[in-house]
């Protein structure tokens, strides 16, 4: 009795949900990325770049950076 117009709203609004699912798809595909992209960085310089200047500085005699000591 109340459903004839059923078939004709799926029918309508199904594109709709296609496009929220594919944008829900490409956000997540993004996130993805970029979590994959920043781990992969972060690895990246922990093995072979992690030190700055200051960190490179040889010890002194106490085991403190020199540039570290108090005055």
């Amino acid at each position: 009795m109340g459903r004839s117009g059923t078939l004709a709203q799926t029918a309508y609004a199904w594109p709709a949900l296609v496009v929220c699912a594919a944008a829900g798809g490409l956000a997540s595909l993004a996130v993805v990325t970029a979590r994959t992209l920043a781990l992969a960085l972060r690895l990246r310089h922990a093995r072979y770049g992690g030190r700055d200047e200051e960190a490179a500085a040889p010890l002194d005699a106490t085991g403190e950076h020199a540039t570290l000591r108090p005055a």
